[in-house]
């Protein structure tokens, strides 16, 4: 009997609860968001939160930006590796179906769409970028419906070896406005405020920037090491 191999099922469960997780992380960001085609993530990390915001807003085209080039070849591999197995068992499936037991058929069914469909299409496509979001991009301007970043600018601002911190943290904003089209989105989820540091405001970043704040909310969190308080930010950029 020819099985979905127990390595692989685990594997592709392992991503599905994975990015699952950072998926209901951006739920409030789907409840404002109108669906976008292309999206970008400033300080992407391994990849897991692209791909959950391509999932959670339905886009089939998006750039991963980060300085770390192990963090890249990490998301690039993964990635890979994802796309590979999924494509390896859904050619078992539909080539030998009577051969496949009824509990890996039955664990298939339970696999997200996400996955089985939209992550497979010739249109989905995952550019990710070795880059220092403090610095200018080559990224193209007025391109991308939502620019995205997830407890990236509390690092900036927090860097002590940096003088120019704050200003960094204004640039990084900047170049985020400046690559999405007038009418799209700026989001970004942040820790304003941890331990004895004093709690950040990077409401007035987004608006020197030239955005429009259209939603934040602040909120006191105990899932880290010790107390502290998270916001979400949404910005508009405005159409000329």
């Amino acid at each position: 009997m020819l099985r979905l191999d127990g390595v692989n099922r685990m594997f592709v469960q392992g991503r599905i609860d994975a990015l699952l997780s950072k998926k209901r992380r951006l739920q409030w960001l789907v409840g404002l968001v109108v669906r976008a085609e292309r999206v970008v993530h400033f300080g992407c990390s391994s990849g897991d939160e692209i791909l959950a915001l391509m999932w959670a807003l339905e886009a089939s085209e998006a750039v991963g930006v980060d300085k770390s080039e192990q963090s890249i070849r990490q998301a690039q591999s993964v990635l890979a590796n994802t796309q590979d197995t999924v494509n390896l068992m859904q050619r078992r499936l539909r080539c030998y179906p009577r051969e496949i037991p009824e509990d890996d058929k039955a664990w298939w069914e339970t696999v997200p769409s996400f996955f089985k469909q939209e992550l497979l299409q010739e249109r989905f496509h995952v550019d990710f970028v070795v880059q220092d979001i403090t610095k200018p991009t080559e990224l193209q301007s007025d391109y991308f419906d939502v620019a995205f970043c997830d407890f990236v600018l509390h690092h900036i601002w927090f860097d002590q070896e940096n003088k120019d911190a704050r200003e960094d943290a204004q640039f990084a904003i900047g170049e985020m406005a400046r690559v999405v089209r007038p009418g799209g989105a700026v989001a970004a989820f942040e820790l304003i405020q941890y331990l004895d540091e004093p709690r950040l405001d990077f409401r007035p970043l987004f608006e020197q920037a030239g955005l429009k704040l259209v939603h934040t909310k602040e909120m006191e969190t105990n899932s880290l090491d010790e107390h502290g308080v998270t916001a979400e930010y949404l910005c508009e950029k405005p159409i000329c």
